[in-house]
This record gives C-alpha cells, sequence and structure tokens, in this order.
C-alpha cells in the first residue's frame, strides 16, 4: 500500500514540531534530549513513512542525508540518513546537539568522544573516548552540544536512520574542529554551511492523489515538463507560492534540475514552508541507479 505525501509529511512535521516545543523547555540538555529521543524512536518506529525509493544512493557514494523538515531559524530539523558500507565519518562535532535512531536496515557505530584542549599549541588537543553505541532498528543515541563522534556503517543493504539537530547541519556562522582520527594530537577547522543536503524524492504513486485533492502542491521549476496537470500545479519560482498564499504547512513537490531545486527549497524554507520534496519519476530513479 502506498503510503501518500499528505500522511508522510504531517507525521514528519508534528514530531519536528514536538522537537521544537520540548528545546523551548527549560529544563537542562540531557533531560530535553532524553524527551526528544522518544520522539525520534516514535517515528522511527514508523518505517512505512520512508519509502527506500524517497533517499536514493548517489552512484559511487555509501549514502547520503536526505532533509524532512526545516525551519527559518533552523532549529530542530530532522533528517534522514542512508548509509551503506563505507559511510564513515572522522571525529567531529555539530553546532549543538544530535540524536540518531534507526529506522531499518542494519547499523550505524556511533563512537563519542569528550575533548580537551591542549594549551601548549593554538591547534593541540586530543579526543577521551566516551563510549561505543550501536545503533539499528529502535535504537537510538543522543549526542550532547560539545561532544565529538564518529560513524561506521558495515552493510551491503540500505541503512536507514533519523537524525535530528538543534541547529541545521548546514547553518553558516560556526567554525568547529575536527580531527583526522581519534588518536590525532592537533586538529583543522571546517566552517559549517557549505553542504546542503538534498530533499526526500517522491515519484508519482506517492503525491497524484494528493496532488488532485490539494492536500499537497506542485511547482515546476526551470522550464521542466509538468508531471500534472490540474488547480494545485504552478509554474514559477519560490515566490510564486507566496503570492498564491499557499498555507505553509502544506506539502511542497518541486520538479527540476537539482541545483535549482535545491536553490528553490532554500528560499521556501526561508519563507517558512518546513515540508519540501523533490519529485522524481520511477524510470529516472532506476537510470541514476
Amino acid at each position: 500500500m502506498t503510503i501518500g505525501i499528505k500522511q508522510r509529511a504531517e507525521a514528519y512535521l508534528e514530531a519536528a514540531n514536538e522537537v521544537r516545543a520540548i528545546e523551548d523547555e527549560q529544563r537542562p540538555e540531557s533531560e530535553r534530549l532524553e524527551k526528544i529521543t522518544t520522539v525520534l524512536l516514535d517515528l522511527a518506529r514508523r518505517s512505512e513513512l520512508f519509502p527506500i525509493h524517497a533517499f536514493p544512493r548517489t552512484p559511487g557514494t555509501p549514502g547520503g542525508l536526505f532533509r524532512l523538515a526545516e525551519f527559518p531559524d533552523r532549529k530542530g530539523t530532522i533528517y534522514m540518513s542512508l548509509g551503506f558500507t563505507g559511510r564513515t565519518q572522522t571525529p567531529h562535532r555539530h553546532a549543538s546537539w544530535a540524536i540518531v535512531a534507526g529506522v531499518s536496515g542494519g547499523t550505524e557505530t556511533n563512537t563519542l568522544y569528550d575533548f580537551e584542549k591542549d594549551d601548549s599549541a593554538p591547534n593541540a588537543a586530543r579526543l577521551h573516548r566516551r563510549g561505543e553505541f550501536v545503533v539499528g532498528p529502535g535504537q537510538a543515541v543522543s549526542i550532547e552540544t560539545g561532544v565529538y563522534h564518529t560513524i561506521n556503517v558495515v552493510s551491503d543493504t540500505p541503512v536507514l536512520h533519523l537524525h535530528a539537530y538543534g541547529l541545521s547541519v548546514d547553518k553558516e556562522g560556526f567554525e568547529l574542529p575536527t580531527f583526522e582520527s581519534a588518536d590525532a594530537r592537533t586538529f583543522g577547522t571546517r566552517a559549517t554551511g557549505g553542504f546542503r543536503p538534498p530533499l526526500s524524492i517522491v515519484q508519482d504513486e506517492d503525491i497524484r492523489a494528493d496532488i488532485a485533492q490539494g492536500h499537497a502542491v506542485l511547482l515546476v521549476l526551470d522550464g521542466s515538463a509538468p508531471v500534472f496537470a490540474g488547480p494545485h500545479v504552478y509554474r514559477g519560482s519560490a515566490n510564486t507560492l507566496n503570492e498564491a498564499k499557499i498555507e505553509k504547512q502544506t506539502p511542497i513537490v518541486l520538479v527540476g534540475s537539482d541545483a535549482v531545486v535545491l536553490e528553490a527549497a532554500r528560499a521556501l524554507y526561508a519563507a517558512g514552508y518546513p515540508l519540501i520534496f523533490q519529485h522524481r519519476s520511477a524510470a529516472s530513479a532506476s537510470a541514476a541507479a
């Protein structure tokens, strides 16, 4: 049974709003993260909301990160992570807290570290291993602000994990230390904002009924051929939907080249539309795979 885009989008938004409400509570971060982890696990258990075709593997890569819901202030963003063997990251931290919850497939190992600055040199420091957490379906790990972690996926089948962050991974304005390995004694830095995660992919069967009934809208960009016709199909730019006074919580499906879609999505998120998806036909998805 196909789960339409409206049902998926409503679940993503409900969880994201819960995350944001908890984050606004005046309580210690550890208590907030415990509650947010429960929200994310509840969403992760609904694996039917995350069809594998929605998160296509880019050829030649071990996975990817896909944005599910985002707000203008960039707080409480939710993503889906796809991983295969070879999806790893060296020790790094995020601008705020992070939570990983398993949805389906195999496992992702997260090793957590505490940071200790060494004043003998400007970029001298070391990491102290805090623990290792294997995250599979129904399992989660929370990573407090300032804690470093590595990830390692070993699986020949798709591994899907929900990720939630206190701040979007591409929010500009932060210089974060990075290490080449857990044993390194010096660190470099990376400026946030250079990485723009792609959107979740939808196909015709995911959106046909919801577009026809006005539960979602289609925006055709850059002269691309329309997928459907009807009163809920628009042509133009991100500003077209503002001019049409589309309700902010309406799922929006973009049609166009990847670069144009990402640029339009960025403008729509900033305008207060939290639920943006990209259309890709089943035929083009099969060709890419």
